[in-house]
């Protein structure tokens, strides 16, 4: 259909759609019963009805066809989250990266995910590598809540905060604490950097993830290391990826980050 996205997402039986801001109903439901018919696991279709905003990071949807609910269990990398999309931030294209994350992880590491929504880095860390003690960090209580429920659900052990990432960060315990942290909010990973250098140990790892236009991966590993030097901690970018596209002129990157304080 002219106009409609061929391609979309799909959060556990719930199919989230692109569509024309001014397409009539009959096309929508047209829409909506192709993309059901073709995946029988989508009870749900829902088109995006405006951007990712707010404290919460939580994307308006509205639903075009099936049932009503917009909570349900969502599967990637052997784990399971419960999520709803009407109140939590999740995004499934970054599955990837989540096992690619969890992958890295060595025995024995202590490891803080930051922005941690309903759990998917966190959980996934936690049950690849057994031994590595797991912290996670959210700020919206429902996010934290159902974070809470998928740490008992995949039976891992990951301690969860619900709080602000910054004041968390302030928190004596976890000063100079982590062998890595992974900070998966793209749109204010830059702000959020100084406060998280405080809990690396002497060295570690930061998986930064951040929006970067087209042509400037240059400018933001300049910044990311000009943020570094001026907390005294030397850095070595050793991986620049693409974890996914955000517009047609910027992308979602991470940077794979060595830490060393002086």
């Amino acid at each position: 259909m002219e106009g409609f996205s061929k391609s979309f997402d799909v959060v556990g039986s719930v199919a989230v759609v692109e569509t024309p801001e001014k397409a009539k109903k009959k096309e929508l439901r047209e829409f909506a019963g192709e993309i059901m018919a073709t995946h029988p696991r989508v009870r749900t279709v829902a088109r995006k009805a405006g951007a990712t905003g707010g404290a919460f990071r939580v994307r308006p949807l509205q639903v075009i066809a099936g049932e009503k609910s917009l909570k349900t269990l969502h599967k990637e990398n052997g784990c399971s989250y419960e999520v709803d999309l009407r109140k939590v931030y999740f995004q499934p294209r970054l599955s990837f990266e989540r096992n690619r994350v969890a992958m890295l992880v060595k025995e024995g590491e202590n490891v803080l995910v930051l922005f941690a929504g309903v759990g998917p880095f966190a959980i996934n860390i936690a049950r690849q590598q057994k031994t590595a003690r797991v912290v996670g960090v959210e700020i919206n209580p429902v996010a934290a809540k159902l974070f809470k429920k998928n740490v008992l659900l995949n039976k891992v052990n990951v301690k969860v905060f619900c709080e602000d990432a910054k004041k968390f960060l302030r928190r004596k315990a976890f000063l100079k604490w982590a062998h890595r942290i992974v900070m998966p909010h793209p749109t204010a990973a830059f702000k959020f950097l100084p406060a998280a250098l405080k809990a690396c140990k002497k060295k570690a790892t930061i998986h930064f993830y951040a929006i970067i236009e087209n042509n400037s991966v240059a400018a933001a590993e300049k910044e990311i290391k000009k943020i570094c030097r001026k907390k005294s901690v030397s850095a070595k970018i050793v991986l620049y990826r693409r974890a996914l596209s955000y517009s047609p002129h910027a992308h979602q990157a991470v940077f794979d980050v060595l830490v060393k304080k002086k």
